[in-house]
């Protein structure tokens, strides 16, 4: 064959389709050091472009799901593109390993299947097996009736039938196989929760999603009567990232749904005008982790006009960060009370919601643990700014509330600025609480129900014109320390504690009359607004005169300071005072030359609250 033969039979390779042709023929030289040598194929599959399947955008009577489902299939993994424009859908449904880069597309979803989603994040289950002994929380091995359906190396759902409540569905959780031997079970991890077998508790094989991605998406669900659906549905999901995607008008369906999942991060993506289309009930909620799930990180997100909660997190080791909530119809952040732990609500703006942050709930089965609040913004909420409230039965251990501004509260009803009910060990430090809007219903800037060993230390608290500074109710071992109160009707409220000390704090109001037997109080510094008055002091012939002066009734728990000053007259008078006490004090006047004079001086009095208690 001639060189002009070889190089038509070589353009003609270059130019086809098979498997050693095309890009697969031309070479990329590497750009850095350490890099490789790739062929122009290898190239192009690390972002494969939608259009390779016929996806075309901007044709919304053409369903494009089959089209991109296949795409993400055949991948098997890398990066799909796809070009910027609109496309009709049902549901799309990610493949693991798959990142599908959408550039700011529209996705509009165009069915009204009941709970459906615009996008499906989800693995299977398969073959399962009853557990033959209980299973405690803490423990990593468990018994199974047939261990020959699980091998290690695997990960397996661990459930049985107890309900968290309505909406958080089954007991569960998702764990890796670290060995099998017989019918024993060995775990990576020790359990978070006890699963019984009068429970019907068992061990099912998951075959999970991992590692799929999905970033700028904006995901336009259809605004009707009819419309029942959501956002993305991420279920039995590992390792999975979402970023910058924006979905709006989530109904019955949140925006985002996580259900028995780990390692998701929700980052960068916006919420937009959650709607209830059907008659009653609460819907269109941002993000609603639930079912088992943990390592959830929802960060930097917008949540516009949501009709129930932004975030709903029943997952353990959680963290909702530095994410903006405007106008939540019910909670910015709810814990929804599933027995969790290791939850972190940091850095948050959150705006006109019905309540800020509130952690547990009082109709659950079990209490959140280990939980911190802290640097969040929370400003015009209807209730409580934050909250921790269990039932009687239960109690949250170790909550943290740490360098939070609350401003604003008590606009539906009768609200705090934190509210702490029913906890062991809570700790609310260096916050700021204010509420001084009209209209505002305060109960307390600061309430501690049913505490056992808490701390209140360093808050700033202003302007609970209708409530209280601090109050705290059958609490025990409560330490109320170096806190700095001012505008308040009252500033303490306590009743029916023990072993609680209050110490140290600046009050720039009245002392309360009473602080119960159970409250050792020292230290405190009282800062009253000052009780002014005048007197006519008479002089007849003499040089020195003098009266007793009354304070209003109940004007001071202590003895105040008094300021007295005589008003100029053509004789210079010395004004000075004596016997001071409660309930008023002796002023005495002399001339300052000394001689004897007949006339009337008015004497300006302030007595100012500054005691010691």
């Amino acid at each position: 064959m001639s060189a002009d033969e070889d190089l038509i039979a070589y353009a003609a390779r270059l130019a086809g389709f098979d498997e050693n042709g095309g890009d697969a023929l031309v070479g990329m030289r590497k750009r850095y050091a350490q890099a490789v040598n790739l062929t122009q194929r290898e190239k192009n599959r690390a972002r494969i472009d939608a259009a390779e399947w016929g996806i075309r955008p901007d044709q919304l009577l053409v369903d494009s799901t089959e089209l991109f489902n296949k795409a993400m299939a055949d991948v098997g993994r890398g990066t799909i593109s796809v070009t910027p424009g609109e496309y009709a859908i049902t549901t799309l449904k990610l493949c693991s390993f798959v990142h599908l880069e959408c550039n700011g597309a529209t996705f509009v979803k165009t069915d009204s299947a009941k709970r459906s989603c615009a996008v499906s994040a989800t693995g299977d289950e398969g073959d399962a097996s009853p557990l033959v002994r209980n299973a405690s929380r803490a423990v990593s091995c468990i018994e199974v009736e047939n261990g020959s359906l699980f091998r290690e190396q695997t990960w397996v759902l661990v459930r049985d039938n107890v309900h968290i409540n309505k909406e958080n569905g089954r007991n569960q959780e998702l764990v890796y196989i670290k060995s099998v031997s017989g019918n024993t079970i060995e775990l990576n991890v020790r359990l978070h929760r006890g699963y019984a077998v009068e429970a019907k508790a068992e061990l099912v094989n998951v075959k999970p999603l991992i590692g799929a991605s999905m970033s700028g998406a904006e995901i336009v669900l259809q605004r009707t009567e009819k419309f029942d659906g959501g956002g993305f549905a991420i279920d039995l999901a590992i390792g999975c990232d979402f970023s910058e995607n924006t979905v709006r008008y989530p109904d019955s369906m949140p925006a985002f749904r996580v259900s028995r999942s780990t390692l998701i991060t929700l980052k960068g993506n916006e919420v937009y005008d959650g709607q209830n289309a059907q008659t009653g009930g609460w819907f269109g909620q941002g993000v609603d982790v639930n079912q088992g799930s943990s390592l959830v990180t929802v960060e930097n997100n917008r949540f516009i006009n949501i009709n129930q909660n932004a975030f709903q997190n029943n997952a353990g080791y959680s963290r909702f960060a530095f994410n903006v909530v405007q106008g939540a119809a019910d909670t910015a952040v709810n814990t929804h009370g599933s027995g969790s732990s290791h939850i972190d609500i940091v850095g948050n703006y959150i705006e006109g919601c019905n309540q800020g942050i509130a952690v547990s709930f009082s109709e659950n089965t079990a209490a959140d643990d280990n939980v911190t609040i802290a640097s969040n913004r929370i400003l015009n909420s209807g209730v409580n700014g934050i909250s921790v409230a269990n039932a009687k039965e239960r109690s949250s251990h170790r909550i943290w509330i740490h360098n939070n501004r609350v401003e604003g509260f008590g606009f539906t009803s009768g609200g705090a600025g934190i509210y702490i009910h029913h906890v062991e060990g809570a700790f609310v430090d260096s916050n700021v609480v204010s509420n001084n809007l009209p209209g505002a219903a305060t109960n307390a800037l600061i309430w501690f129900n049913t505490v056992n060993d808490g701390v209140v230390r360093n808050n700033i608290l202003r302007d609970a014109i209708k409530g209280v500074g601090i109050r705290w109710y059958e609490s025990t071992g409560v330490h109320i320390s170096g806190n700095d109160i001012a505008g308040v009707l009252r500033p303490f409220e306590a009743v029916g504690n023990s072993r609680c000390r209050l110490e140290s704090n600046m009050i720039d109001a009245r002392p309360p009359g009473e602080i119960d037997s159970g409250t050792l109080v020292l230290h405190n510094s009282w800062q009253a607004e000052p009780i002014a008055g005048s007197v006519e002091v008479a002089f007849l012939e003499s040089s020195f005169a003098s009266m007793a002066v009354l304070f209003p009734k109940d004007a001071f728990t202590g003895t105040p300071v008094v300021i007295v000053s005589a008003e100029s007259t053509e004789h210079p008078f010395i004004a000075q005072y004596s016997n001071v006490s409660k309930t008023g004090f002796t002023v005495s006047v002399h001339v300052a030359n000394g001689g004897a004079v007949t006339q009337v001086v008015n004497v300006n009095w302030n007595a100012l609250a500054h005691l010691s208690a």
